[in-house]
């Protein structure tokens, strides 16, 4: 299965909207949310009464995009695993926003059970949310070795792809049925330099290929876990064009920066 060529177009006219983000994450929610590639950021946009989930919201793009929803009156409901970094990173924000409509959820997407249970609160109308305005997607990692969760699949596959995947599909039908739109955004990277998905070995379960390039077994792991998730957010865009109602889909490229 080769990279498509929505794909590869996508990347390119995505590059300055990431060094918006990557800078601050304002103007790149502002053109993405409401506005054309080219339409001025303003600050004043109000989002009073709107509530936005961001996954992965402690640290990086994740707390900026927190920061800069939280500064336009929005409520902001921070899924993150580490949770009492989520409350520090929370506190801080307070303060500095002087909003206080912020959140922290417990969300581990490797963690097929955290997943099952956020969405469950979520569905049933636990936490204190009535309509959810947008979520983001920010969560990611890229293992430095091979290592599995619980459910025995690759740390890095689980996190990247199968939680954002699971949880979009447990909440499906809620926003579907939701009266007001919903925006969902993935960050994804734009340095995609694999080919095709290794079906064969989608665990990254080869461990010879681990001893004898590390590096090289982890790039690889995570370009594999994010090509899956910009095909996933292809097929979910077409699913929803074809039902016929207003849902708006962004796959958001960003760079990745390996430690």
């Amino acid at each position: 299965m080769y990279v498509p060529k929505w794909m590869r177009t996508r990347v390119s006219k995505g590059w300055m909207v990431v060094l918006a983000v990557s800078a601050g994450a304002s103007g790149a929610y502002y053109n993405y949310f409401y506005g054309k590639p080219h339409d001025n950021y303003k600050l004043e946009h109000d989002l009073v009464n709107k509530t936005y989930i961001v996954v992965g919201a402690s640290s990086g793009i994740g707390k900026e995009t927190a920061k800069e929803l939280a500064m336009r009156k929005a409520k902001v409901i921070m899924a993150c695993r580490n949770n009492r970094k989520c409350i520090e990173v929370r506190r801080n924000l307070v303060i500095a926003t002087k909003n206080m409509e912020i959140y922290c959820r417990r969300l581990n997407l490797e963690d097929f059970n955290s997943v099952r249970e956020f969405a469950l609160k979520l569905n049933t109308g636990k936490g204190n949310i009535e309509q959810i305005d947008g979520i983001v997607y920010s969560a990611a990692t890229a293992e430095s070795s091979r290592q599995t969760n619980k459910h025995y699949i690759e740390r890095t596959f689980a996190t990247n792809h199968l939680g954002p995947f699971l949880l979009t599909s447990l909440l499906y039908d809620r926003l579907r049925k939701q009266s007001s739109p919903v925006r969902l955004v993935f960050l994804n990277t734009s340095d995609l330099n694999l080919d095709e998905l290794n079906f064969d070995d989608l665990n990254s379960a080869d461990l010879t290929k681990w001893l004898k390039s590390p590096e090289k077994a982890r790039k690889d792991a995570y370009y594999q876990s994010k090509l899956a998730l910009a095909l996933f957010v292809k097929s979910l865009s077409e699913k929803v064009k074809s039902q016929f109602f207003s849902r708006r889909l962004n796959s958001l490229q960003s760079l990745l920066f390996l430690n």
